[in-house]
C-alpha cells in the first residue's frame, strides 16, 4: 500500500496526523500535552472554502468538532486479501430490526474502492488506551496495519484486537451524500467488553475514567 494522504474524517484527521509526528518526533507523553492546543489551532484563511453563504467550511467543522463521538476504526479486506482501514467518528446506529448502522467516507480517499466493491465492513470501536491506533490509522503511514494484532471475522472484514466493540456488517448499501459515500451496513456479528471507550471532542482525545468507574461500581 502506498502512503497517500486522505481527509477521512475533517479536521480530525488533520489534527491525527499531527499528533502522530509530534510522537514520533518528541515521544508520547510530551506530544500528549499538547494535543489539547493543536485541537483549538484554527486554520482560517482569505481563500477559506464557504459551503454556503453564509457559512464557512472551517466553521461548520468548528460547530460540529463539539458533538462529542466515540473513535472507531472501519475495516474491510480489498479482492486480493489487503487489509484496508481508517479513523472515524462518522458512525451511526438506524435501526435494531433490521439491525442497520452507517458511516461515512470521503469521496477523495484512496480506500473508496475497497469499500465501495467489498461487500462488507467491520467497525471496531477503540478503547481508551487505543489512542496510538487511533492516530496510526488517520496518519498517512504506507501500512496501517503492520505491527497490529487483526484476525479476519466471519463477516470477512479485519476485526482489532483490545477494542470495546466489534460490529460486522455486510454492505447493504452505498447512498450519495454530497463530497462522500454512506455505507449503511446490516449486522450480522457483535462483540463487545466492559474496556472503556476512547471519546473525541473539539478536536481533542478524552476519556469517562472516573465517571465510567463509578458507573460501573
Amino acid at each position: 500500500m502506498s502512503a497517500l494522504v486522505e481527509n477521512d474524517c475533517y479536521s480530525f484527521c488533520c489534527n491525527s496526523r499531527i499528533v502522530y509526528f509530534l510522537w514520533k518526533i518528541c515521544g508520547i507523553e510530551r506530544a500528549n500535552s499538547w494535543i489539547l492546543a493543536i485541537g483549538a489551532i484554527e486554520l482560517d484563511s482569505p481563500g477559506m472554502s464557504v459551503v454556503s453563504d453564509m457559512i464557512s467550511e472551517t466553521s461548520l467543522r468548528q460547530a460540529l468538532g463539539q458533538y462529542a463521538t466515540g473513535i472507531a476504526v472501519a475495516t474491510t479486506l480489498d479482492g486480493e486479501g489487503e487489509p484496508h482501514g481508517l479513523t472515524i467518528n462518522s458512525f451511526n446506529s438506524v435501526s435494531l430490526d433490521p439491525p442497520l448502522v452507517l458511516w461515512s467516507l470521503a469521496k477523495g480517499s484512496h480506500q473508496l474502492e475497497a469499500f465501495e466493491t467489498s461487500g462488507c465492513y467491520a467497525i471496531n470501536i477503540l478503547s481508551e488506551t487505543q489512542q496510538e491506533v487511533s492516530v496510526r490509522f488517520a496518519a498517512p503511514v504506507a501500512d496501517r496495519f503492520d505491527g497490529c494484532d487483526w484476525d479476519t471475522g466471519s463477516a470477512g472484514a479485519p476485526i482489532l484486537s483490545g477494542v470495546v466493540a466489534s460490529i460486522q456488517c455486510k454492505t447493504e448499501k452505498i447512498l450519495d451524500g454530497g463530497d462522500h459515500i454512506i455505507l449503511l451496513g446490516r449486522v450480522v456479528e457483535v462483540s463487545h467488553s466492559s474496556l472503556p471507550p476512547l471519546l473525541y471532542h473539539g478536536g481533542a482525545y478524552h476519556s469517562l475514567g472516573d465517571a465510567l468507574q463509578a458507573v460501573q461500581a
